[in-house]
């Protein structure tokens, strides 16, 4: 697999990952707080994008934390830990398959969770705040960008390539979907149709995001299996 197909691969996955429920809603809450406090235009699309940045900058961090971690594994546990990697890959994108056709969760966010994001997307502002959403950005999709970052460093050690060449494009694919919400609203359209039209595709989000990391998933599990690079 050359890095051209590499850098193919992470940008996909950013993009299918970046279509994302959780990810549009706390976006789309965060621009209308700031509209419904009459903040002028040009603050709160600033705030939307530097919100974007930070929030590519810590996946870009983390990919080279993961990348780093895994590839000072010793040869046995190297192995061991991206098989665990690739199965958990599978389990989590079969999980958000499931809910296309059962979409009532498994598990319901917890209360306090909600309190803390209601509280800094609508009564806080400023950096620290922005800091603070951007790594509650990330947690919040665990299940699609985090298993993804843990399968794409796994490729990233098994393919002995660069993690700037997946990453980079995979940061930007992901906040690609995002960035066009953000001008969406700043063109005047309203926060409630972003939400009803989040509301109308997300289990089709959902989807995509569980078909896409099974597959690569199985494609890891493939070449683990065979100890060979399928693509050229």
């Amino acid at each position: 697999m050359n890095q051209v197909s590499l850098a193919v691969i992470g940008l996909t996955m950013g993009l299918a990952v970046g279509f994302n429920p959780t990810l549009i809603s706390i976006i789309s809450i965060y621009m209308a707080s700031m509209i419904g406090r009459q903040t002028k235009k040009q603050y709160y699309t600033l705030a939307g994008l530097f919100l974007l940045i930070v929030f590519a900058l810590l996946v870009l961090l983390i990919a080279g934390l993961l990348t780093t971690i895994l590839s000072n594994l010793s040869l046995i546990y190297s192995d061991s830990i991206n098989l665990l990697i690739a199965i958990l890959g599978v389990i989590t994108g079969t999980s958000l398959v499931r809910r296309y056709f059962w979409p009532k969760p498994l598990m319901n966010v917890p209360d306090s969770l909600k309190k803390a994001l209601n509280y800094r997307t609508t009564k806080k502002t400023g950096i620290f705040n922005i800091l603070y959403l951007a790594l509650f950005l990330f947690f919040a999709s665990l299940n699609t960008v985090g298993i993804t970052l843990l399968l794409l460093s796994s490729y990233n050690v098994t393919l002995s390539s660069s993690v700037v060449v997946w990453s980079l494009p995979f940061a930007i694919g992901l906040i690609i979907p995002l960035y066009f919400i953000i001008v969406v609203i700043t063109l005047g359209n309203k926060v409630s149709v972003v939400i009803a039209w989040k509301e109308n595709n997300k289990n089709t989000m959902r989807l995509c995001s569980g078909l896409i990391i099974i597959l690569l998933s199985w494609l890891q599990l493939l070449i683990i299996a065979t100890g060979e690079i399928i693509v050229s």
